[in-house]
């Protein structure tokens, strides 16, 4: 089927954007620092 893996893959883009949006900050935040 064609449905399990666009869950997934839409899954791991907004895990993945969320893990970016985390460490971008992070680093961000260090370099203000």
């Amino acid at each position: 089927c064609l449905g399990v893996p666009m869950t997934r893959v839409v899954l791991l883009a907004v895990v993945l954007a969320y893990f970016y949006s985390v460490v971008l900050h992070n680093g961000y935040v260090t370099w203000v620092r």
